[in-house]
């Protein structure tokens, strides 16, 4: 019978993807105690929130989680042996085989600790075996990173030729200096006057300027005197760009810190960011909009122009034409009890209104229908702007174009083109049927008219006025937004940007551009605004607006100035 822990021939580490419902996870590997296993989710190592099971025992054990683990982590178990030596063994003393075989067992550490180790969570298989070692080579992975090599890269070569290059570049540097140096002595002692004539002004003949002003044509080193040459002496150490190309680098850069800093407002919560020259608002609130006609998302942050979704009218007043059994009313009291109907039968001069309050255009209505009665079946919806129903009333749709009511339970509905706005509406009657005779009167037991959706309005975002510093006015404004375009727009037609700098008294447009992706749905738009047409001012604000009934979200807004 076996008494000692057996160090099994399995490796000391497993790993598990978490699902979310699993919390016991299984090591095939002996551990001493609990506290010999390291328990890890993700790249954090946990220290409480689990038991261990199985310490002792040379087939392992479990790791119960008191919450499991959330879905997708990786939950990783680790043997981890202190170095220790727990038993001391007596002169002439009885020598147990169970503690001489933990004590072995735990030294083992002693040269795991001294090993080249991986990252405990990471799932990386390969090679960390030193190569042999080669003088003045570094170490660095092979070109499949299956292990490790010597001078992979060819780091020794490219490190020559750096240093090569970089000589190269100081003696170019001094050479400059010193045509820089000569050509600044020839000009402190040049002769005649300096009119237009004998200077270099505007001349093309560089003999007669080099003359003019006693610079020998002859050459110093390898950069001759001539000023041309140190120009290109200085071009080929400094390899200057364009005055346009550093700006549209630092643009590049600014606009990178912008989303940056908007990005970090919307992780971390932040509202209002005040910057110098500048400010940022991804509209954690509304304390840096000063006037808005959008609709502003709590839980999205955002600003928008939603149209307005179909939805049941509320109808004020309900009559009828006709001999009828209940009320009209009872067709739009929210309850099924109360069934109205007509009396005899046939349709004739039958009708049922309703008055919607204020005129409205409607695209759908729905009448509850049961199987036990005789519900409208064909039927006429009129519209009109005149109390009496009749007058100039127009037909809106039909049960001809829109389909006939089923007999059938529960609630049916049919839809038709959006209508013009009107206030008053009358249903006609003009079949009726409860699966047996179809020249029964009609009834009804609830009925809506449904409005039609809105489309988006334009709106108008204007942000709370920020103060410049004092002194001349800022002449530019750079301004950077998230803006997801829910229906597809053309920029600088259908959204458009602007800046003030006198508190919103004058405005100009910037052309907007877009940058590129933000994420899945937003969009990065800049624009360059030139404010010197302006007044002078020092109290900066923005101004968002939409055109053309195209539903848009502002995100975030930052702006700076100069």
């Amino acid at each position: 019978m076996i008494e000692h822990i057996q160090i099994n021939p399995v490796a000391p580490r497993v790993a598990y993807a978490a699902d979310g419902v699993q919390s016991a996870f299984t090591y095939p590997f002996a551990i001493f105690a609990p506290a010999d296993i390291e328990v890890w989710l993700d790249d954090i190592r946990q220290n409480s929130g689990f038991s261990v099971s199985g310490a002792g025992i040379s087939t392992g054990g479990a790791v119960l989680f008191a919450v499991p683990p959330a879905a997708g982590s990786r939950v990783t178990l680790r043997r981890r042996l202190a170095i220790g030596r727990t038993s001391d063994f007596q002169a002439d003393g009885i020598i147990r085989a169970k503690t001489l075989n933990d004590e072995f067992d735990l030294q083992v550490a002693d040269d795991a600790g001294r090993a080249v180790v991986r990252a405990v969570t990471s799932a990386s298989t390969a090679d960390l075996t030193l190569p042999e070692p080669a003088p003045g080579q570094a170490i660095g992975w092979n070109a499949d990173g299956t292990g490790l090599a010597n001078d992979p890269g060819d780091l020794q070569a490219k490190a020559t030729i750096a240093t090569q290059q970089a000589a190269i570049a100081t003696t170019a540097r001094q050479a400059a200096e010193a045509a820089a140096a000569q050509a600044e002595a020839a000009a402190a002692a040049a002769s005649g006057d300096m009119r237009r004539a004998n200077n270099l002004s505007d001349m093309t003949d560089f003999s007669a300027a080099r003359a003019h002003l006693g610079v020998a044509a002859s050459s110093h080193g390898h950069v001759a005197a001539d000023l041309t040459d140190f120009t290109a002496a200085v071009q080929a150490v400094i390899d200057q760009q364009p005055a346009d190309a550093s700006d549209a680098r630092l643009a590049f850069l600014e606009i990178n810190l912008a989303v940056n800093t908007l990005r970090d407002q919307i992780d971390t919560g932040w509202s209002v960011l005040k910057m110098a020259g500048g400010v940022a608002d991804e509209f954690e609130d509304t304390s840096g909009i000063g006037s808005s006609d959008g609709t502003y998302d709590t839980a999205g942050d955002y600003i928008h122009n939603p149209g307005t979704a179909s939805a049941a009218a509320i109808l004020t007043g309900a009559s009828a034409t006709g001999s009828y059994g209940a009320l009209p009313s009872d067709t739009i009291d929210g309850t099924l009890g109360a069934e109205f109907g007509w009396l005899g039968t046939g349709y004739s001069g039958k009708e049922i209104r309703y008055d919607a309050g204020s005129a409205i255009s409607a695209s759908k209505i729905r009448q509850y229908t049961t199987t036990a009665s005789t519900c409208v079946a064909g039927w006429e919806l009129y519209g009109g702007n005149n109390a009496d129903y009749t007058t100039g009333r127009t037909l809106v749709a039909s049960s001809a174009s829109s389909g006939a009511f089923a007999n059938s339970d529960g609630w049916q509905e049919k839809s038709f083109t959006a209508s013009t706005p009107y206030r008053y509406w009358a249903v006609v009657p003009t079949s009726g049927t409860n699966g047996v005779n179809t020249a029964n009167h009609p009834n009804l037991i609830e009925f809506e008219l449904w409005k039609a959706a809105g489309a988006p309005t334009n709106i108008t975002v204007v942000s709370a006025a920020t103060a410049a510093l004092a002194g001349a006015s800022d002449t530019e404004a750079r301004i950077v937004l998230l803006h997801q375009p829910v229906d597809p727009v053309t920029l600088n037609t259908d959204v458009t940007i602007e800046v003030s700098r006198d508190n919103g008294t004058s405005w100009t447009a910037g052309a907007l551009t877009l940058q590129g992706a933000f994420d899945a749905t937003t969009n990065i738009l800049t624009a360059t605004i030139d404010l010197s047409g302006q007044p002078p001012g020092t109290s900066m604000k923005w101004r968002f607006r939409t055109l053309n009934a195209k539903e848009q979200r502002l995100h975030g807004v930052w702006m700076q100035w100069r």
